[in-house]
């Protein structure tokens, strides 16, 4: 069976269904420009640590629909770059809108 075809998985250990649709991304550093985070299905025992520039975990974390969160300590930091991310995005558009 495919994956993407699955929506709901009961697992063999305890019986319990997991919903695949749920997804959670949750923030937990900023490293030189990059966002460092944890991407989680259904299950805490389903999260795969990963790190990305800005622009790709934007795209990340629209494809997924997932629900972002960010640990306290990085909360500002992740703010930030994002803020920068988008300005940078702004200015690239407007310039070549002028070419």
């Amino acid at each position: 069976m495919r994956a993407a075809s699955i929506s709901k998985y009961e697992r063999e250990d305890d019986g319990a269904t997991l919903d695949l649709a749920r997804r959670y991304i949750r923030v937990v550093g900023v490293r030189c420009g990059f966002i460092e985070f944890e991407f989680t299905i259904a299950d805490p025992m389903l999260t795969i640590e990963l790190i990305m520039p800005p622009s790709a975990f934007d795209e990340f974390c629209r494809a997924q629909g997932a629900n972002i969160s960010a640990t306290d300590d990085v909360e500002l930091a992740f703010a930030r770059l994002r803020e920068r991310s988008a300005g940078q995005s702004k200015t690239a558009s407007t310039t070549t809108s002028k070419n």
